[in-house]
């Protein structure tokens, strides 16, 4: 799985399957579609939700400083091999997936601003081996709806890596 983070309760789950990455998908154990095999570098998300959303909804193409010739026209191939374009460009950068218990599923598109919890969540769990003790995770998706997520609910979460980490990073800056 390329650029994402999961999230996993395991008090809500009965087991786990991890595989290397030079492994082949496990067909026989009903996998889901949505899981991918690490297609792309982190350095091409980062040209997607960084510059190409810029560049198809704005027509704004970034400096050759800022990213070079030769990934520029590789981010236009990967696009139209996998036909992203701007309407579903944002969901390839920044998709998240929830599995509930009852099997239900939530997918969205996440935005995250100062008052989101989730990158807390993460951060804490990565600091302190444990989650902290609210019990809902809160964070807005692109159309601005405010989503509250009952953690005991949740079997498990995909979120997108770098946005993650990206917000991370800056929420350290500030406290430094």
């Amino acid at each position: 799985m390329d650029n994402t983070l999961l999230y996993i309760n395991t008090d809500n789950i009965d087991d786990l399957i991890f595989a290397d990455e030079s492994c082949d998908r496990p067909y026989y154990l009903n996998c889901d579609d949505g899981v991918s095999e690490a297609e792309f570098p982190a350095v091409v998300y980062e040209a997607f939700s960084e510059y190409y959303a810029d560049y198809v909804n704005e027509g704004i193409k970034p400096d050759e400083t800022e990213v070079s010739p030769l990934l520029w026209e590789a981010v236009f191939m990967l696009a139209e091999k996998y036909n992203i374009n701007e309407e579903n460009c944002y969901s390839f950068c920044d998709g998240i997936r929830i599995q509930y218990v009852d099997g239900s599923k939530f997918i969205d598109e996440i935005m995250l601003d100062e008052d989101e919890t989730l990158t807390s969540e993460i951060r804490f769990i990565f600091e302190f081996g444990g989650d902290d003790s609210e019990k809902f995770i809160y964070f807005m998706n692109n159309a601005e709806y405010e989503c509250l997520i009952n953690k005991k609910k949740i079997s498990f979460m995909e979120v997108p890596l770098y946005v993650v980490s990206k917000k991370i990073e800056e929420d350290m800056d500030l406290y430094n």
